[in-house]
């Protein structure tokens, strides 16, 4: 492990400890970003979600498919899931980049019914930003929702998942709720502008990645890491 990864795991372990408590979940619903392909899960997801799976803890990849996916439909299809797995006890959902968003809607259905859930967004777009409608970074175009060639590839559900938790969702979580709520965010992140990682009443912690994917990879190294209870070495 690099010098970087130790003092940001380091640095973000004592947050993790006292926000989210992964030392004592029984379970973890891992919701990756755009570019993970469905059933395509990457070797960096396995690896992760392999050691923190060793620790004895259930894991479940959400298994997105971003293209064409309709928001309600799949915020519904993960809250079964979520709530079958509470009934081995606590369940952190962690999304990843999109997944972030997505994340805190899921949490969103269930954070009355179930007490004992929490959720993480790592490098996750949770504001749309002030961006003009030309910007690269601008949600719009970051979605290719108005794209004009048939065969883009479009993200409706990534638009649909930031503007609606903007909008609609975060401005109904209290402070309890918010608690239950932990953002990592990277250095450095040339996919998602940092300035759109926040929400308000939650402190975002810092991870010394210079990368959206190195972003991807510290955040789950530093869930398994808490969630083993142990010193990080």
């Amino acid at each position: 492990m690099s010098i970087a990864d130790r003092l940001s795991l380091n640095k973000i372990k004592q947050n993790l400890q006292i926000s989210v408590q992964y030392c004592h979940m029984n379970s973890l619903l891992y919701i990756n970003d755009l570019e993970g392909r469905g059933l395509a899960v990457r070797p960096f997801e396995n690896t992760e979600l392999a050691k923190i799976e060793a620790d004895g803890i259930n894991t479940e990849h959400a298994e997105l498919y971003w293209h064409r996916l309709a928001l309600d439909a799949t915020v519904d299809k993960l809250e079964g899931r979520v709530r079958d797995l509470a009934e081995l006890g606590s369940v952190s959902i962690v999304g990843f980049g999109a997944g972030g968003s997505m994340a805190f809607h899921v949490f969103d259905r269930v954070r009355v019914d179930i007490e004992d859930v929490t959720a993480t967004s790592i490098a996750g777009r949770l504001i749309s930003g002030t961006f003009s409608e030309f910007s690269p970074r601008n949600l719009a175009r970051t979605s290719h929702i108005r794209a004009i060639d048939p065969n883009t590839v479009t993200y409706p559900g990534y638009y649909d998942s930031v503007v609606e938790l903007e909008r609609n969702v975060s401005p109904g979580f209290s402070r309890e709720d918010k608690n239950r709520l932990t953002i990592l965010k990277p250095k450095h992140d040339l996919k998602v502008p940092l300035a759109t990682m926040g929400m308000y009443g939650v402190t975002p912690w810092l991870l010394y990645a210079r990368s959206h994917h190195r972003a991807g990879i510290q955040g789950l190294r530093a869930i398994g890491e808490d969630s083993r209870e142990q010193p990080i070495k």
